[in-house]
């Protein structure tokens, strides 16, 4: 059985030399389904005398080899002016609000000199220093060449022999140098992602953010994620204010994804459109049965590296990188040899003087990783295509072998965080001191600087970001379990006293701790943290194997802390509030290790902070127990309030940024709605609604405080709208007009789900009157709506969204929030109706309730019972929140809850009404003539959440094998699709559609297996042999292709059905219009790649048919009428367009619902 290194302590033997405690087998917790990570553990040493600055030197000839061998290349290279800059310059003025400031061109610092290190120079042989005087003459050429620039193809084989002709000693120095040759991108899929609803701090320069999970489909197990941006290829997106710049794409990779993910965000409309774009990676989706998702982005030349470990084993990691966000990819060495087992990292920016660019890349770009007894560093110097020799960073004597990830500084200096290295004469004492690892030349030598008052368990890898100036901010997990950072100015060696950012909200625990830096007095620490001590929840890393998922009963979030003084202060936020990344512990093995070891933030052009996260609670784990033990890829940026660079800093507070609303058409009603935009810094009071008729004008329809709008329209004319949202500052922008396609409205599938009651104006106004006018807006009802999405198989389950009027205010204590049904019978007591409730207690803290309620007033004079219109409690509700800024309470109560008899998709909620009480006692009467406000009588009707299961339904995964594949004509060959699969529990594969490439008719059967017989040859080529799949209980279609090569020899058909040369190459069999689904065929004159695919009248691509070789002949293709994430594409025009090679055709289709 396979067997894991165990990264546990060392652990003294009698003879006191220590000793590794061995290898973890499978059964050990530290898997997760057929993989398995290494386990995370402090490493300890046995006692030493500590050493505060230890220094490790790479032998001299190594290095000073290293070092001609660069020389040398840059004597016949060109050189540019500057590559360091990393901030952008700040922008001009421009005429909006919107956004202050337009880009400047970077500018350049000064330029930089080659110089040979010193110490090498009076160690250098004869034949070094004939290296040395063959270069030297060139030098002055260096300044004169224009600047390198990210090329647009990799390297070719020809660079790879000049550094091996340029001098013999180079090959030694750097390793087998690897030509690097293009690798293209399999078929791509592009979605958009789910945003979360949830607003943070709305105070004006604080920082506000969104959350953003990947569609489904997309890095749906993304543990421990890398998350880069790409400066160089920022786009700009405008609405009605003007043109923003989104601060370059992100690059997401984690788990054990065949991708990079490439994310772009468009601020058109706010929270903005995130289209998530899957870039297949080779070589590190390779298989493997162990392995460290890394990627590193250089984010001003643009290069991106992704990683992924090579399963424990000296054979380091398989590496490629990108200069063009994933378009293509190029093999990277990966590592310097000897190469270390775990951990990797990369990291880069510009060279440490002496050493200057070379033509090759304008940055150092580095590659660490831990070998257990020692840790290793090596550097390239041709941008990440090969590497020099691992240079030891520090042992086990020193550090803990499991450091964080490197960083390095605008001036060069390089940096590895350590959770726990040697101090105060005690090796590992409590874990050890938070330290940096640094280096000031260039990879050669590195020093251990140690934080003072750093002591740390030693359970997770701090974090260290570097702002403009060098100064160092290092994040970490303190020996308490809290959040810590201190700040240095000189490089580790003094550092400032810890401050734990986590104490203002009585943050216990923490893990995964991420920093980044901007400007030098400004920094950003991302942390999971929970407010559960292990006193009151148990163990929160999961106990003493660290793999019981039942060890500790405390909820995580996301925390983000930052600094604009230097560390001085910090505002601690908590991003993700009501909806946990995680319950129970974060385990360093066994199911709970779902999020593995780390996540990652970083900086955008436009000073934005972003966090590449993974959730580990989705779905009914939001709402409470169990946990889902997921890694579901998610991305948490900055929408407002001051950023990491003072430049870009918006004047708050201002305008509200723009809603992104969507329409559909039932009948003669229009569904809108949209999220509460970002608010600019100050409370958005409200929400305008305009409409165009035809091609009138636009006319301002309503104003309403909620986030949807349900209009009456003549659905015969077409109906555009507009939304704006309002605040103190004014009414900000629109980013798009909407015009609402015919379709399914509302569904109770997706929350908020189907409106139930009612309590607002055609125009928008209050439905009040007299007594029952609401006095405060936090008790203003706007309307109700029930959903009942599916969670999970067998869970029941109705979900209230009450819209209320946002409010400006604190929650108000003593007043309560009823929603009210009658009962299908009248209970002992007399309660004829049942209620869910928000409560408020004399401290204003919220509680959320359910029970009977009544019996009524008589309506015949009598005297009433005691208890009429009271409630009576029964329990607490299954989830409750409410939201002031936004005015919505949310409260999930188990269908079994509503009613002492079962209700039962098709049951009514009959009388439904909410009534609100502000500042009144929790006892008593709750009556109309004692309400604050009071809406009229609705309904809703149960579907039951089982009927809502194909609103999540994921795509199923086309899986085929064929035997023989080669052989003479006539050939049977028998194929299999039984690897083919459905991720949904409960779920499978339902169908399975055969094309067997020779022109014959495909075939659709329940079955996974089917022989075919190919009756003559099919050339050099071969056949080319598809498979995709439905699943059983959506018929929702695969979004792959699975495809076999089928080669068959003999003679070859009289009649071979090839196109004429007048149809040599086009799309025919097009029927107009077509419902659903659309067959038609491809003619190919020749054998050779071919792509088809599908666009919107707009341009924008709606779905990948086609990407792969095709032999000549008739093809029959289909569309399912779905979209690349798999959901029924809307009514409308589209355009199908196949491309071989240079040529294109294209044709039109016409979609009905």
């Amino acid at each position: 059985m396979p067997r894991v290194l165990d990264m546990g302590r060392i652990i003294a033997s009698p003879d006191g030399r220590g000793r590794l405690p061995g290898l973890t087998p499978h059964g050990s917790g530290d898997l997760r389904g057929d993989v398995a990570y290494p386990r995370r553990r402090g490493l300890r040493a046995p006692p030493r005398a500590p050493r505060r600055e230890a220094r490790h030197m790479l032998s001299h000839n190594v290095f000073c080899a290293r070092i001609k061998a660069h020389s040398s290349l840059e004597s016949e290279s060109r050189h540019g002016r500057g590559w360091d800059t990393d901030v952008p310059a700040p922008r001009r003025p421009r005429v909006t609000r919107e956004h202050p400031r337009v880009r400047d061109p970077v500018g350049r610092p000064p330029d930089m000199r080659l110089a040979l290190h010193p110490h090498c120079a009076r160690r250098s042989t004869a034949p070094q220093r004939a290296l040395q005087t063959r270069s030297a003459p060139m030098r002055r050429h260096l300044m004169a060449h224009p600047p390198w620039r990210p090329p647009t193809t990799p390297p070719r084989l020809r660079m790879m022999l000049i550094l091996g002709s340029t001098a013999g000693i180079t090959i030694a120095a750097m390793g087998t140098a690897i030509a690097a040759t293009s690798i293209h991108a399999l078929p791509k899929r592009t979605s958009t992602s789910t945003v979360s609803p949830l607003r943070t701090a709305t105070a004006p320069g604080t920082p506000r953010f969104f959350n953003y999970a990947s569609p489904p489909g997309t890095a749906d197990d993304a543990g421990e994620p890398s998350l880069g941006i790409n400066w160089l290829s920022e786009r700009t997106f405008s609405n009605s204010a003007g043109p923003i710049p989104n601060g370059g794409t992100s690059n997401y990779f984690g788990g054990f994804l065949p991708y990079m993910v490439k994310v772009v965000f468009s601020d058109c409309q706010s929270p903005a459109l995130a289209t998530w774009e899957q870039k297949p990676v080779i070589l590190p989706a390779t298989p493997r049965v162990f392995g460290d998702p890394i990627l590193f982005t250089d984010h001003t030349t643009g290069r991106t590296f992704v990683s992924q470990l090579e399963g424990l084993t000296p054979l380091g990691s398989t590496t490629e990188f990108t200069d063009n966000d994933g378009d293509t990819f190029s093999p990277s060495e990966g590592s310097g040899l000897p190469s270390c087992i775990d951990h990797q990292t990369f990291g880069g920016r510009p060279f440490h003087a002496p050493l200057t660019p070379t033509s090759l890349y304008p940055h150092a770009i580095y590659y660490a990783s831990q070998c257990v007894t020692h840790a290793t560093c090596s550097i390239s110097l041709d941008g990440g295509v090969t590497f020099g020799p691992g240079v030891p960073m520090f042992t086990i004597a020193d550090c803990d072998g499991l450091h964080g990830h490197i960083k390095v500084a605008p001036d060069g200096t390089v940096y590895v965080p350590d959770k726990g290295c040697a101090t105060a004469s005690v090796p590992l004492l409590n874990g050890g001191q938070a330290a940096a690892i640094v280096s000031e030349d260039n990879g050669v030598t590195w020093s251990i600087r140690p934080i003072p008052d750093g002591s740390s368990p030693g359970e997770w890898d701090p974090s260290i970001g570097i702002a403009t100036d060098g100064t160092a901010y290092l994040g970490y997990q303190a020996i308490d379990g809290h959040a810590h950072i201190a700040v240095t100015h000189d490089r580790g060696v003094h550092w400032s006293t810890s401050y734990d950012v986590g104490a203002q909200l009585g943050i216990e625990n923490i893990a995964f701790p991420a920093v980044v830096a901007g400007d030098p007095n400004r920094a950003a620490f991302a942390f999971y943290g929970t407010t559960t001590s292990d006193a009151e929840g148990g163990s929160h890393n999961g106990g003493p194997d660290g793999d019981d998922p039942n060890s500790f009963t405390g909820i995580w979030y996301l925390y983000i802390a930052t600094t604009f003084d230097g560390g001085q202060t910090w505002t601690t936020q908590n991003v993700t509030p009501g909806d946990p990344i995680q319950r129970g512990p974060i385990c360093s093995g066994g199911d709970c290790r779902n999020m593995l070891d780390f996540f990652d933030a970083s900086i955008d052009k436009e000073g934005r902070v972003l966090v590449g996260w993974d959730d580990g609670c989705i779905g009914g784990c939001v709402s409470g127990p169990p946990n889902s033990f997921t890694a579901k890829a998610t991305i948490t940026r900055q929408s407002g309030g001051m950023r990491m660079f003072s430049a870009y800093d918006p004047v708050e507070p201002r305008l509200a940024e723009a809603p992104g609303p969507t329409g559909s058409l039932v009948n003669s009603t229009v569904h809108l709605s949209w999220q509460a935009p970002d608010d600019g810094g100050a409370a958005i009071t409200g929400y305008k609604v305009y409409r165009r008729i035809g091609g009138g004008s636009f006319m301002l329809l309503a104003t309403v405080t909620q986030t949807n709008y349900t209009d009456t329209v003549d659905p015969t004319r077409q109906n555009f709208y507009r939304v704006t949202a309002v605040n103190s500052q004014g009414e900000g922008p629109y980013c798009q007009d909407v015009l609402p396609a015919a379709g399914a409205g509302p569904t109770a599938c997706v929350v908020p789900g189907i409106q139930a009651v009612n309590d607002v104006n055609p125009d928008g106004s209050d439905n009040d009157s007299g007594q029952n006018t609401p006095p405060d807006s936090s008790v203003n009802i706007r309307d109700l709506s029930i959903a009942e999405p599916y969670v999970a198989p067998g869970v029941n389950q109705l979900v209230f969204t009450l819209q209320m009027t946002p409010s400006t205010g604190t929650v108000p204590p003593s007043s309560q929030w009823y929603i009210i049904w009658n009962r299908k019978t009248v209970a002992a007591d007399g309660s004829d109706r049942r209620f869910v409730a928000m409560k408020t207690d004399l401290s204003g803290a919220e509680s959320f309730a359910y029970g009977d309620f009544g019996p009524p007033i008589p309506l015949d004079g009598s005297v009433p019972p005691s208890n009429a219109n009271t409630p009576t409690p029964l329990g607490a509700a299954d989830f409750g929140s409410y939201d002031p800024a936004s005015g919505t309470i949310t409260i999930k109560l188990a269908t079994s809850k509503a009613d002492d008899t079962p209700r039962v998709a098709g049951d009514d909620l009959a009388g439904l009404n909410v009534r609100t009480y502000l500042a009144r006692p929790d006892a008593g009467q709750k009556s109309q003539n004692n309400a604050s406000d009071i809406t009229v009588d609705g309904s809703y009707a149960l579907v039951g959440n089982a009927s809502c299961f194909c609103a999540v339904d994921r795509p199923p995964v086309a899986g085929l094998t064929a035997s023989p594949t080669s052989g003479k004509a006539p050939l049977t060959v028998g194929f299999n699709g039984s690897t083919s699969s459905d991720p949904d529990a409960g779920d499978g594969v339902g169908s399975y559609t055969f094309n067997f490439g020779d022109g014959s008719a495909p075939v659709t059967q329940a079955g996974a297996t089917i022989s075919h017989t190919y009756k003559s040859a099919s050339g050099s080529s071969g056949y080319f042999a598809t498979l995709t799949v439905t699943d059983a209980k959506c018929g929702r279609p695969s979004l792959n292709t699975a495809s076999v090569n089928i080669q068959v020899t003999g003679k070859k058909a009289p009649h071979r059905a090839t196109a004429t040369p007048e149809a040599a190459f086009q799309l025919t069999s097009i029927r107009n219009p077509v419902h659903r689904e659309l067959d038609f065929e491809l003619a190919l004159d020749q054998d050779g790649p071919v792509r088809v695919r599908v666009f919107s009248s707009a341009g924008r691509r709606v779905a990948d048919l086609l990407d792969a070789w095709m032999p000549a002949g008739t093809h029959a293709l289909r569309w399912s009428g779905r979209d690349a994430s798999g959901s029924p594409a809307a009514a409308g025009v589209y355009f199908v367009q196949a491309k071989a090679g240079a040529r294109v055709t294209t044709t039109r289709t016409v979609l009905l619902p």
